[in-house]
């Protein structure tokens, strides 16, 4: 790959918060948006309320707070790196308008207040955050973290099998720590892979 010139990592940090503020802000007005004037859906499947939730994926689920920022520190092509944020901003906005006109409620939560282990207040805390559980269909979680891996697929390659790896387990924490349904999951993936189709690579859609 040709390289048409670096970001320094500050400015890439810089970025990134901005983002982050971005993300925050949009997350929670469409949320109270769709509160206020929406009606929900729940998109349950019949076997979803017997996937065990193992409190340990936690740590896993958390990790797409981690991916997005490393995949945007280890590609050094400039011109990639503010594609990269153009499309994460795209997806996002995609993912507002569909959490607004459809808005889904996740309706398997369990009662986490039993547990008592080391991390049970972190675990708890999030929940607490994310409380009324919306914004679910599609995952953001599952696309930006399928996204990430597309981009360092193409750019970082050395690094590919780790995000590979990462966005996987993401995706499969989304069901254990019961935040998501299978069909968010879907619904990301899927949205992951037309963006990347169209701004990663002509031939991403190709079999892994």
């Amino acid at each position: 790959m040709t390289q048409e010139g670096n970001i320094s990592y500050v400015k890439r940090a810089a970025i990134v918060l901005v983002f982050v503020a971005y993300f925050i802000a949009n997350y929670f007005t469409i949320g109270t948006l769709a509160l206020k004037f929406g009606q929900f859906h729940t998109l349950a499947l019949p076997f979803e309320a017997k996937i065990p939730f193992i409190p340990a994926t936690y740590f896993t689920y958390i990790f797409c707070f981690i991916i997005p920022p490393a995949a945007f520190m280890v590609i050094n092509d400039k011109k990639t790196l503010y594609q990269m944020v153009l499309v994460f901003f795209l997806s996002l906005t995609v993912c507002d308008v569909i959490w607004f006109l459809y808005p889904v409620h996740y309706d398997l939560r369990p009662d986490i207040y039993r547990y008592h282990f080391w991390y049970a207040s972190w675990m708890q805390a999030l929940f607490e955050l994310d409380t009324p559980p919306i914004n679910c269909f599609p995952s953001l979680h599952v696309l930006y973290a399928f996204l990430s891996y597309f981009y360092v697929r193409e750019h970082a390659q050395h690094l590919k099998k780790f995000f590979h790896f990462m966005a996987w387990a993401i995706a499969i924490s989304t069901l254990t720590f019961k935040q998501h349904y299978v069909a968010d999951v879907l619904a990301g993936y899927l949205i992951a892979r037309l963006f990347a189709a169209y701004f990663v690579t002509p031939q991403i859609l190709r079999d892994e």
